[in-house]
């Protein structure tokens, strides 16, 4: 498996949250180990770690990182939010 890349710390509700810069077929993009089709980014609840794919065009990469946080503060605050839902706010 290949290293993560630490690209960012930053807190959230008082919580650290560590997020990687990971190459696609990394581990921690996947939900299980039989997952065939890994997306491109994250967010890992148990450890509070957001996986992000490199090699995406930045632009799609920064969306990918916000759209991982979105997911932290749901989970965070308890929220209940849709994938639906994370995928507006990212792109609005």
């Amino acid at each position: 498996m290949a290293r993560a890349k630490t690209t960012f710390r930053l807190k959230i509700l008082g919580k650290t949250i560590r997020t990687y810069l990971v190459p696609p077929t990394h581990s921690g993009l996947c939900d299980g180990p039989e997952d065939g089709d890994p997306g491109h980014g994250r967010y890992e609840e148990n450890s509070l770690k957001v996986y992000v794919a490199a090699g995406q065009p930045l632009e799609q990469e920064q969306d990918t990182h916000l759209h991982e946080l979105f997911h932290v503060i749901d989970d965070l605050l308890d929220i209940g939010l849709a994938e639906e839902q994370v995928v507006k706010l990212t792109t609005a």
